[in-house]
């Protein structure tokens, strides 16, 4: 390749460079190939896919039936609702609910399996009364199952602890 200088100017033979290029390129295109079929390999062989269900869950703050009357929300049962999110998640976090999740989904996790590989997070959807459950999994099935089991476990378990708090308030309040 002819590179010249004069006084600090360089100057490159482009038609030269590209005829170098040109004469090696078996070994680029070689190069390349294996390097695409590498990672290809990686990606299919090594990488285990992971799989994501959503479930997301409105938090209500009062009991009403929805016959055909027609409720309103004011903003203080929605600011309710913010905050028993919070409460909410941590609720289903605990062992004995996710553990009855594993149970009702029959499942071969443990407690311990499901949080420390976080197989199940959690978000609250700022300034709604709604939460996000998400599910990652090898399996998509196995996603879709736990995060519906979840759903139909958690509201009772939500209740179940409510219940039991009104029964030892007014417990308390009677003593």
């Amino acid at each position: 390749m002819a590179v010249s200088k004069n006084n600090d100017v360089y100057e490159i033979d482009l038609l030269e460079l590209f005829r170098l290029l040109w004469s090696n390129m078996l070994p680029i295109l070689l190069g390349a190939a294996i390097i695409c079929a590498a990672t290809l390999g990686i990606s299919v062989f090594l990488i285990t896919p992971k799989y994501e269900a959503e479930a997301s869950m409105y938090v209500n703050n009062s009991s009403f039936s929805f016959g055909q009357t027609s409720f309103s929300i004011s903003s203080s049962e929605l600011s309710a609702s913010n905050s028993l999110a919070k409460t909410y998640i941590y609720i289903l976090q605990t062992r004995e609910t996710l553990e009855e999740v594993i149970k009702e989904a029959g499942l071969d996790y443990t407690y311990d399996d499901l949080m420390e590989k976080k197989m199940i997070s959690t978000e609250e959807i700022t300034g709604t009364a709604v939460f996000k459950v998400t599910v990652r999994s090898e399996s998509p099935v196995e996603a879709e199952r736990i995060a519906n089991t979840i759903v139909k476990v958690l509201p009772a378990r939500i209740e179940e602890i409510v219940d039991g708090l009104a029964k030892l308030r007014d417990y308390w309040a009677n003593e």
